[in-house]
């Protein structure tokens, strides 16, 4: 729906038009208000390295800068955290962002 703003507000960015595109429009399925301009330093730091990114980091890239559009709140650092993450911690942030709590782990020696 809001595909085309999406791709004005990440074109500074020289990302190839293909992963604009698809960038765009996985983010467009995600934001369901008016978006906003992302912080720069998230959405510069996700396009670097969106080109290049496996199936599973490019949905986890749309989402942080989909949460960064909708208003919420996004730490820039998530964003190269996400390119060292496994399917494991993938999971993990995955039913904390669904379940809106932090399951308790414990952690032996």
């Amino acid at each position: 729906m809001f595909e085309e703003q999406i791709m004005t507000y990440l074109q500074p960015y020289q990302m190839q038009p293909a992963d604009l595109q698809e960038l765009s429009q996985r983010i467009g399925k995600r934001i369901d208000a008016q978006p906003r301009r992302p912080d720069r330093r998230i959405a510069g730091n996700g396009a670097l390295q969106y080109g290049w990114a496996d199936e599973r980091q490019r949905e986890a890239y749309a989402d942080l800068l989909a949460a960064s559009m909708a208003g919420k709140s996004v730490h820039p650092a998530f964003v190269s955290m996400v390119g060292q993450m496994d399917d494991m911690d993938m999971l993990l942030l995955r039913n904390i962002r669904e379940q809106q709590a932090m399951p308790i782990a414990d952690c032996y020696l």
